[in-house]
């Protein structure tokens, strides 16, 4: 089990509970014996005042759990309570993390920037990298043409250290895969999430592995394997909806997303009900406190089929309604996907009487146009 890494002397302190192990130790020992870092953290107590030492432990952990409001709120309490130097960072860190995952990237970026700038000074080069993954992930999130290049950085400077960690480095290849594929480069964004694919433990992963079909799923169809790309589009969403089961949290934003982007692809390949039928179950299954982002994206892939089908007054509907809730949201890519959509049916609609106007015809949007990016 001691490898390179550590030293037997130091294995042996770390199970006999005389020493701690680093963040970084944690991850790779989890790695090493094929755990989450969250299976190591279960059996700790910790004492009636928590150390700040420990109170980073179970920010990670939150995380790794995808428990990310609890880790937002708790990391929040840490640092109004005062953290040494490092350990203000790797709390920013986890509050960033966190933050992006509940789409606010906006309040994620300062967390991560602070981190950033600590790990720097830390001399920390391993949470220098995943630290600018998760800044390239909120640029990404608020359409930042900087996420790629922020990305492949991240990924540079992290396969250039040693020892790594499968996990870290999956999920970098995972974010800068589907922030290509969301602009429209399949050919690149395939094969980084081919490369994450094949690294050890992402198999076990229901979540990333889903992430990684659709991902692959939509590289596939577009680069003219529409057979293919539906089929892993078929496969992302069952482990997904296996996932919900086990973990209703963290798919309650991912899910409906991808069920759009599979009704989108079938709306391509000319399968309008079908499609028509999985963005209306989609919808139905929303619950009550769903992201207003997500019902506004299924309500625009549901103008696209209804136009499809010739039903430009159903269309129409679902756009405005599309709009109504991407302004809910303040999601600026949602508003912008959904104004674009209302745009281009009433320019496209003849005959004044709301009822039965026609389409002129013209060519679809083009799907990168359309703004993949909305995982």
């Amino acid at each position: 089990m001691a490898g390179t890494e550590f030293t037997r002397q130091a294995v042996h302190l770390y199970e006999t509970g005389k020493a701690r192990p680093s963040t970084r130790n944690l991850h790779l020992i989890a790695s090493r014996i094929g755990v989450p870092v969250s299976a190591l953290l279960a059996g700790r107590k910790p004492p009636a005042t928590v150390a700040p030492e420990i109170v980073a432990e179970q920010l990670k952990a939150l995380c790794d759990r995808h428990h990310y409001e609890q880790a937002r709120e708790q990391g929040e309490k840490a640092l109004a309570a005062g953290l040494p130097g490092r350990l203000a960072a790797v709390v920013r860190y986890c509050l960033g993390y966190a933050l992006v995952r509940l789409h606010r990237p906006d309040e994620a970026l300062p967390h991560l920037d602070q981190a950033q700038q600590l790990f720097l000074t830390y001399d920390d080069p391993w949470y220098v990298a995943e630290t600018m993954d998760w800044q390239a992930s909120a640029l990404h999130l608020f359409g930042d043409g900087r996420a790629i290049e922020t990305a492949r950085e991240a990924l540079h400077q992290y396969q250039a250290l040693e020892p790594r960690s499968p996990d870290s480095e999956a999920h970098m290849l995972e974010h800068l895969g589907t922030f290509l594929w969301s602009l429209g480069d399949y050919g690149s964004g395939g094969r980084y999430l081919e490369q994450a694919l094949h690294l050890p433990g992402t198999l076990h992963d229901l979540l990333r592995l889903g992430r990684i079909y659709q991902g692959l799923g939509v590289c596939h169809f577009e680069l003219s394997r529409r057979d293919e790309g539906l089929h892993l589009l078929a496969q992302a969403t069952e482990l997904i909806e296996i996932e919900a089961k086990l973990d209703p949290a963290e798919t309650r934003t991912f899910l409906p997303l991808l069920r759009n982007n599979h009704a989108w692809l079938l709306a391509q390949a000319g399968e309008l009900d079908l499609a028509a039928t999985m963005i209306e179950q989609a919808l139905q299954s929303l619950d009550e406190p769903a992201p207003q982002r997500s019902r506004s994206y299924l309500l625009d892939t549901l103008s696209e089929v209804r136009l499809r089908r010739g039903d430009v007054p159903g269309a129409l509907r679902a756009a405005t309604e599309a709009l109504a809730h991407a302004e809910k949201a303040h999601d600026p890519r949602a508003q912008a996907l959904a104004l674009r959509r209302l745009g281009e049916l009433h320019a496209d609609w003849r005959g004044g009487d709301g009822v039965n106007g026609v389409l002129a015809p013209r060519p679809h949007s083009a799907n990168a146009a359309r703004g993949w990016g909305r995982i």
